[in-house]
């Protein structure tokens, strides 16, 4: 009997420490979540603009679309974390970019969490903002630093970009 009472009083100390663990760290989850969303969506963007730097060397001129870096520049073309984007390319303004649908409930896609890390982890040289595609025809002219608080707050989609 003894057994007994000793084992409910060790399970209910472990639900209740696993409820607090989950009330108070709950953010640290997420946030991490977030963190390796965008170091990913950096990482990928990188590649993207080394094969870009590798065709032009070896072309003479940006490519024109994401498909001419498969094969000799890139083994596999990387896909944004969401099921609903792909990375393109605007050669005439020498952008990369993908659209993605911010997470809201239960539809996937990316949090804003994760595009203020992207802004942070890259100091804007990769860029998370509402989608507009103003934006990407004059990325360099962006004072990115101070748009974007107030447009990512309501955004539902958000374009992920960098210059080649």
């Amino acid at each position: 009997m003894f057994n007994l009472i000793i084992s409910i009083i060790a399970l209910c100390l472990v639900i209740i420490l696993a409820t607090a663990s989950l009330y108070f760290g709950g953010n640290a989850f997420s946030e991490g979540k977030a963190k390796s969303d965008a170091a990913e969506i950096v990482n990928q963007i990188q590649q993207i603009q080394a094969a870009a730097t590798l065709f032009k060397s070896d072309q003479g001129q940006v490519p024109n679309k994401i498909g001419e870096l498969y094969g000799d520049y890139l083994t596999s073309i990387p896909s944004p974390i969401s099921s609903d984007g792909v990375w393109k390319i605007d050669s005439k303004s020498r952008v990369v970019f993908t659209t993605l649908q911010v997470q809201k409930g239960d539809l996937a896609g990316i949090t804003l969490e994760a595009c203020n890390h992207i802004n942070e982890l890259s100091s804007f040289t990769v860029i998370c903002g509402a989608e507009d595609n103003k934006l990407i025809k004059t990325f360099s002219k962006l004072n990115t630093a101070s748009m974007l608080p107030k447009l990512l707050n309501s955004a539902k989609y958000v374009t992920i970009y960098s210059q080649l």
